[in-house]
């Protein structure tokens, strides 16, 4: 029960309500028994009893004087005062030595010396001026506040060597009586409404989170059984939106990952199939004596044999490229050299296709690469010009600094991509035309995959812009070298020339 986001929400907010309840009773505690208020409560309280009952001591006899104090102490009894009677030998022996204690409603004291903290202001006339408030200790440490008489005689028949002392005891007073009963319902009842809006609070901000992270985890179970259609809300407190947004957005990217890798499946079983089922057909054939010359079914047969070696091969170089296995050997290296010799070995290609290749590039800084996947990418671009291009057609291979980089682009004037097989042109087994035959061989459809994984290895980018009947180029971008180099000098040159 306790282990839910709701039930640990209310519990945390009982314990920080009781907490501050707890912090502000113990301040207010603290700020009354330190306040001056405190003892001018009491003293208010004793000054009153004093008044009370001054005229009933002055009319008493002496030997009746103990049985009204008794009768003071007795009704005040429920407040907490003690009644003294202090006696000395003069007045000023008796507030400025130890008095002797002749009477204590506690009966403690009684007999006892006790000095009191009052002091005369002068005698004159035979009268005393005394202050009307003090403070004394008793035996166990206590401190008590207490009131006297008046000025004057004290008591109309009393000598001057007595005082009589109206006390209470500091600690306790109307101020901490009132913290006690007068403000200890009003903060339980406080605490109940603070409980009862909390509770609430806390049903709402957890119904908040917790809804929308049983949906994702429920989303989670189906998508783990296989169900693509169910999303996480993406809904509630900011985190927890986050947590739905990135939920969906790795549904997605699974859903697509399963179905490249059926795609990819469905693709290689297709690209296999393909040459096998002509390699059996032709040697069913040469088996069978149905074909009278076995020369030219065996020449088929080994051209589909090398084009499932091309595919397998593109398979093994594009897996251990993908997997961060392939070996990069990374090394300074001219762009523009590396440009040239491909070009170069390209010239008799075109030759023969009637298309002038051309290479014109730009003073560009050294990159650190691996020269032969490099040069893997730029023969399998410049190679698809060629052949994608008429006759009479231009292929322009060229290279200049762009963004602290290489920028190296492939263009040609053939027929162009559709805009719908632009997004799709680097994944694995698509072509544009598959119905159509590469001059001398088909291709295996992984030439650009391939091309996209080397040049990302190299933390470069490659796309692609095209348009039907405008022709397409590949621009490839490659970080250049940290370490200062020298450049190469401008070059223009074509490689070659259309046959006349």
């Amino acid at each position: 029960m306790f282990r839910s986001l709701r039930s640990q929400l209310i519990i945390s907010y009982l314990v920080i309500i009781m907490m501050t309840l707890c912090v502000v009773a113990f301040a207010l505690l603290v700020i009354l028994s330190r306040s001056p208020l405190q003892e001018e409560q009491v003293f208010q309280q004793l000054d009153a009893v004093r008044q009370a009952n001054q005229a009933l001591i002055q009319r008493t006899e002496d030997e009746q004087l103990f049985s009204v104090l008794d009768q003071i102490a007795e009704d005040n009894a429920g407040n907490n005062v003690r009644v003294l009677l202090l006696e000395g030998d003069s007045a000023r022996d008796l507030f400025l030595e130890p008095a002797r204690v002749a009477y204590d409603s506690g009966g403690t004291l009684q007999g006892e010396q006790l000095r009191v903290r009052l002091n005369i202001g002068f005698i004159s006339g035979g009268q005393v001026q005394l202050n009307r408030r003090g403070r004394f200790t008793d035996e166990n440490g206590d401190e008590w506040l207490f009131s006297t008489s008046t000025t004057g005689s004290l008591f109309a028949d009393r000598s001057l060597n007595q005082v009589i002392l109206i006390a209470r005891p500091r600690r306790t007073g109307p101020l901490l009586e009132f913290l006690s009963y007068g403000l200890a319902l009003p903060l339980m009842q406080a605490g109940c409404v603070g409980i009862l809006v909390a509770s609430a609070f806390a049903i709402i901000i957890s119904s908040s989170v917790a809804r929308p992270l049983r949906k994702t985890a429920y989303a989670a179970n189906a998508l783990a059984a296989g169900d693509y259609s169910v999303s996480a809300p993406e809904s509630g407190p900011r985190e927890v939106a986050e947590v739905g947004r990135a939920f969906n957005v790795m549904s997605n990217e699974i859903q697509k990952a399963q179905q490249t890798q059926r795609d990819f499946l469905a693709n290689v079983s297709h690209e296999l199939k393909t040459p096998l089922t002509s390699i059996q057909g032709f040697a069913q054939a040469i088996l069978d004596g149905a074909a009278p010359d076995p020369t030219r079914p065996a020449s088929i047969i080994y051209a589909e044999a090398n084009r499932m070696k091309r595919l397998v091969h593109d398979l093994l170089d594009l897996a251990r490229i993908e997997s961060g296995n392939a070996p990069m050997r990374l090394e300074q290296m001219d762009m523009n050299a590396l440009l040239k010799a491909i070009v170069d070995r390209f010239e008799i290609a075109a030759r023969k296709k009637d298309i002038s290749l051309n290479l014109v590039v730009q003073p560009v800084p050294q990159i650190m690469g691996d020269g032969d996947r490099l040069a893997q990418v730029f023969t399998n671009l410049i190679d698809n010009a060629i052949r994608h291009t008429p006759s009479h057609g231009m292929v322009t291979v060229s290279a200049r600094p762009v963004n602290g980089g290489v920028q190296a682009s492939v263009s040609d004037t053939g027929r162009g991509i559709p805009s719908e097989a632009l997004e799709r042109i680097f994944e694995r087994f698509y072509q544009v035309d598959k119905s159509r035959k590469r001059a001398g061989r088909q291709g295996t459809g992984l030439g650009l995959t391939i091309s996209k994984e080397i040049v990302e290895a190299h933390e470069g980018e490659i796309h692609v812009e095209s348009g039907e009947n405008q022709g397409t180029t590949f621009v490839v971008w490659l970080p250049a070298s940290l370490d200062p180099v020298s450049q190469p000098a401008a070059t223009t040159r074509r490689m070659s020339t259309p046959v006349q």
